[in-house]
């Protein structure tokens, strides 16, 4: 017992000596368990005949995500369309011109599937995750919802019932109040980029505008696949091609252009009633890209000097096809908030000064979540696939880039200022960034 006491001593650690593993020590001293090694992901994208992408990301498991991604959103619809991504998002599953939305469903439930719709400023997204033995059926079901209306325009109309709910639980959040507010400060009030995407009154919108805008946007050469598991891209290919020609065509193999956005700055303050608390954010534009990937970790390297010095505010940003923002933004009674929002502008105002030391370490945690988001399939893996398969990695970025990131920031001659709450004795921007 003694020998098998010493030999335990060399190869496991001395938290782990029971009974139990000095004798398993003692019977197998040259016995180790050693985790396999999970085979690397295959990354590749294709552009088929036809206009319509694939991106996918091959992995060794048994489950599938993938998403079918109508480019547009809410920054492609007219005046008279507004509302019509969150209303075709809502009415993903209300069926095609042969098939009922129940039996849609149905036949999604018994793949074993999970699946949902959701939209944005710049994609409708059908998002569906099943065995991956289940996913060519799946796949198919989801290639004939977005090639084809549901047989009845009412079926669209009373979904708004269902869009009605979204708008609901959206209009109490001043985070989304605060986010809006500060889009239209940034692009101008009623411009692509500065609407928020949701109708002003969801009853007043045409289902006939509704049906022209799917027209426009549903077609293949404005559609991305994007797959995640266990999956060739191949393989997603021929599943892809069989099933396109059910799809219209604008011809020219190109999709919807995206509108550009211009950032022109100014200030946007809407008063409400939250017993006296207040929400304020500041928004500069940043680049899209890799020059983009210096501002996100710019903004990581704000939030842990803010967390550092005991400031209750934080960064944030926003990416598009075209750039995006970064951020600062504080909240709590007029008072409070102002004087939080000013430290962490000095922290930026420090890192333009060279203060960026935090740098490896947010880079590499961002790394981190970016990859982890990519792995786990879900919306973010979305926009990070359709960005470009190394748009998780910003280990590349450099304190010296970050710092660069921030003097570009602060020469922003017109910033994006907007409040929401309590909007009295606030000020102007400038008050914070003097």
């Amino acid at each position: 017992m003694i020998a098998a006491r010493k030999l335990a001593q060399t190869q496991f650690p001395s938290s782990a000596r029971s009974l139990s593993v000095l004798s398993a020590a003692y019977e197998f001293p040259h016995t180790y368990v050693r985790a396999k090694a999970p085979a690397a992901a295959k990354d590749s994208q294709a552009t088929l005949e036809n206009g319509a992408r694939i991106v996918s990301r091959e992995k060794d498991t048994g489950v599938v995500s993938f998403k079918v991604a109508v480019a547009g959103g809410s920054s492609t619809e007219t005046a008279a369309q507004r509302g019509a991504a969150k209303l075709l998002a809502a009415a993903a599953f209300a069926g095609t011109a042969t098939e009922s939305g129940l039996k849609v469903v149905r036949d999604l439930e018994h793949l074993g599937a999970r699946f949902s719709a959701t939209s944005d400023r710049e994609k409708i997204v059908y998002d569906v995750t099943v065995m991956a033995d289940r996913v060519e059926p799946a796949l198919a079901t989801i290639l004939s919802l977005v090639a084809s209306a549901p047989v009845d325009s009412y079926l669209i109309d009373e979904e708004k019932a269902r869009a009605a709910l979204g708008y609901k639980s959206r209009s109490g959040c001043a985070t989304a109040a605060l986010t809006d507010a500060v889009h239209e400060a940034a692009y101008g009030e009623a411009t692509a980029y500065g609407s928020n995407g949701y109708a002003l009154n969801l009853k007043k919108l045409s289902v006939d505008e509704v049906l022209a805008y799917r027209q426009a946007h549903f077609v293949r050469e404005n559609l991305t696949v994007v797959t995640h598991g266990g999956i060739t891209g191949e393989a997603v290919k021929k599943i892809v091609g069989v099933h396109l020609s059910q799809f219209p065509t604008k011809g020219g193999n190109k999709g919807v252009t995206l509108p550009a956005a211009s950032f022109v700055g100014g200030e946007v303050k809407i008063r409400a009633d939250l017993d006296g608390k207040t929400h304020l954010a500041i928004a500069f534009p940043s680049p899209a890209g890799e020059a983009g990937k210096a501002y996100q970790v710019l903004a990581g390297v704000l939030n842990a000097r803010a967390a550092a010095q005991g400031i209750c505010a934080g960064a944030f940003t926003h990416s598009y096809h075209h750039g995006g923002l970064v951020g600062v933004r504080a909240s709590g009674c007029v008072t409070s908030a102002s004087e939080q929002l000013k430290k962490v502008v000095a922290e930026l105002k420090a890192i333009a000064n060279g203060a960026a030391a935090e740098t490896d370490v947010v880079k590499t945690q961002l790394s981190l979540k970016n990859a982890l988001n990519v792995e786990a399939g879900n919306e973010s893996a979305t926009a990070v696939l359709l960005s470009g398969v190394n748009a998780a990695d910003v280990r590349g970025v450099t304190s010296a880039a970050v710092v660069d990131a921030a003097k570009a920031v602060l020469k922003t001659a017109s910033p994006a200022f907007a409040v929401y709450g309590a909007t009295a004795g606030v000020g102007s921007v400038q008050k914070f960034l003097a």
